[in-house]
C-alpha cells in the first residue's frame, strides 16, 4: 500500500532519455531513483548520463555524486569514482557517514594507492570510531603496509 503523500514520478523524456521523471520537476532524489530504474534495467551507461545531466542541475547534490560515483565503481573506473568521491567528500565535509569513507578508501585501494587508503580509513575512523567496516579496512592495510615496509627493509 502506497503512503498517501506518494507521487507516482512522471515518465517525460530528459536530454533524450525515457526516465520515470519530469525535467522541470526532477528533485535530486528523483534523478537518483530514476538512474537506479535504469541500472535495474541494465542501462548502465544511461544512468550515468542522466546522473551527469543531473549535476549540472544540482552540482552540489550529496545524492547524484554518491550514485555517480557507484555507477564508476561498478564499471571499475576508478579515477572517475575518484573524483566522484571526492567532491562527495568536499560536500558532505565533517558530516560524511562511514559509509562514504569506505567507499573511499576501497576506491584508492583499486587505485593500488594503498598509502592514501591508510590515511583515508585513519580519517574516517577518527569521527566513526565504532565503524566495523572502517575497523576492518584499517587492519588490512596497516597489515599490508607492515609487510610491504618490511619487504622493502629486508
Amino acid at each position: 500500500m502506497l503512503h498517501a503523500s506518494y507521487k507516482a514520478p512522471l515518465a517525460s523524456p530528459m536530454a533524450g532519455l525515457v526516465t520515470p521523471v519530469s525535467q522541470d520537476k526532477a528533485s535530486p532524489k528523483d534523478i537518483r531513483w530514476a538512474a537506479a530504474q535504469l541500472c535495474a534495467d541494465d542501462r548502465f551507461d544511461e544512468a550515468a548520463t542522466l546522473t551527469r545531466q543531473g549535476l549540472t542541475l544540482y552540482p552540489r547534490s550529496e545524492d547524484l555524486w554518491a550514485m555517480l560515483a557507484l555507477l564508476h565503481e561498478v564499471a571499475q573506473e576508478w579515477q572517475q569514482a575518484a573524483e566522484c568521491i571526492e567532491n562527495l567528500l568536499d560536500i558532505q565535509g565533517t558530516q560524511a557517514p562511514a559509509e562514504t569513507w569506505g567507499h573511499w578508501v576501497r576506491v584508492l585501494r583499486c587505485l593500488g594507492d594503498d598509502q592514501s587508503a591508510f590515511e583515508a580509513v585513519q580519517k574516517g575512523i577518527q569521527r566513526h570510531p565504532l565503524d566495523s567496516m572502517l575497523i576492518s579496512e584499517h587492519a588490512t592495510l596497516e597489515a599490508l603496509l607492515n609487510t610491504s615496509a618490511l619487504r622493502s627493509a629486508a
